[in-house]
């Protein structure tokens, strides 16, 4: 954007070549602004600077206020945009991908995800108690009656150096439930 300056310095040319449509010279023709803004007498250079006074007091009472309003709603538009992207999570994503937003630090988004973060740390306990006493994890499937389907167990399998060498201490339907299970009994 040009500055003030560079924007009055455009006013006053365009004054300086502006000829007034309704006021004639003694010739006839139509009468030159920068000739109406000089007194008898002076010269040339006084009607430009009252072009200048004139350009920069238009561009101050009239065409500022405009630009700054113009501004304002442009960063309104801009600020309800960058608003409604970060409501998107997969354009929060992209763009933490792209290093354009900061990601969240692990902290932070603890504190986003609570009930998540501790469904995490219970899953992480069970893997590693079934990594200390030394457990396996099986399927199995039991046959339901007659209708030629199955349920799926899930047994944690425990070994021991005496028999019986593997014993199963935790049964049930899902793999968290049947490592709770174990974990109740040893």
């Amino acid at each position: 954007m040009r500055t003030r300056k560079e924007q009055i310095e455009k006013i006053i040319e365009a004054m300086k070549d502006y000829t007034l449509l309704h006021t004639y010279g003694d010739d006839g023709y139509e009468y030159p602004l920068i000739d109406a803004l000089t007194p008898d007498g002076r010269t040339v250079d006084v009607g430009e600077s009252e072009c200048g006074e004139l350009a920069a007091e238009l561009y101050d009472s009239v065409i500022a206020p405009h630009i700054l309003e113009a501004e304002l709603r442009a960063e309104q538009r801009v600020r309800a945009e960058i608003a409604r992207e970060l409501k998107n999570p997969e354009c929060v994503h992209v763009n933490m991908l792209r290093g354009e937003i900061a990601a969240p630090s692990w902290s932070q988004l603890l504190h986003l995800f609570p009930k998540e973060y501790k469904n995490i740390r219970r899953d992480s306990e069970r893997l590693d108690w079934l990594e200390s006493g030394c457990c396996d994890v099986r399927f199995r499937s039991e046959p339901i009656a007659d209708t030629g389907d199955a349920d799926v167990y899930c047994d944690i399998v425990q070994h021991h150096m005496a028999k019986p060498r593997e014993r199963v201490i935790g049964s049930s339907e899902t793999i968290r439930a049947a490592i709770d299970a174990a974990r109740e009994v040893g």
